[in-house]
């Protein structure tokens, strides 16, 4: 996205070279025919029919917590790395994509003791999510 790429130009060069180093292997077990449909998705959502679906990519951030607000929505607090100060956003859904290994990520630690896991392996339920105490 086009946005992601202004923010990413303006980092300092240490920030851009941490992030690449962090996620030097995102992409592993996606087909890049997989990520142009993706793209393709977003930029419509975004560009072609805006307010259809509003969405945020929201790379890099820490989550601590997440809790159900009176409306039913979910509240998710984060940190950035690159800013260091707490934020939240409300959401009807969210995905945490921490990569296609069943491994865990710090990125959860603000969470771990409300994750299911098993032999060390977070617990998925049948929807591809994470087990855990939480809003569903």
């Amino acid at each position: 996205m086009a946005c992601y790429s202004e923010y990413f130009s303006k980092l300092f060069l240490h920030l851009r070279q941490k992030n690449n180093r962090e996620n030097i292997l995102t992409s592993d077990g996606i087909s890049g025919a997989m990520l142009r449909a993706i793209y393709q998705k977003l930029y419509c959502l975004q560009f072609i029919t805006p307010g259809e679906l509003e969405f945020d990519l929201m790379t890099s951030r820490s989550v601590s917590n997440v809790v159900q607000t009176p409306s039913g929505r979910c509240r998710v607090y984060y940190k950035h790395p690159d800013v260091e100060r707490a934020e939240h956003i409300e959401a009807d859904i969210i995905i945490l994509a921490t990569d296609y290994v069943a491994a865990e990520k710090n990125l959860l630690n603000g969470l771990k003791e409300r994750i299911h896991y098993e032999n060390d392996v977070f617990v998925i339920d049948d929807d591809f999510a994470i087990v855990w105490v939480g809003p569903r």
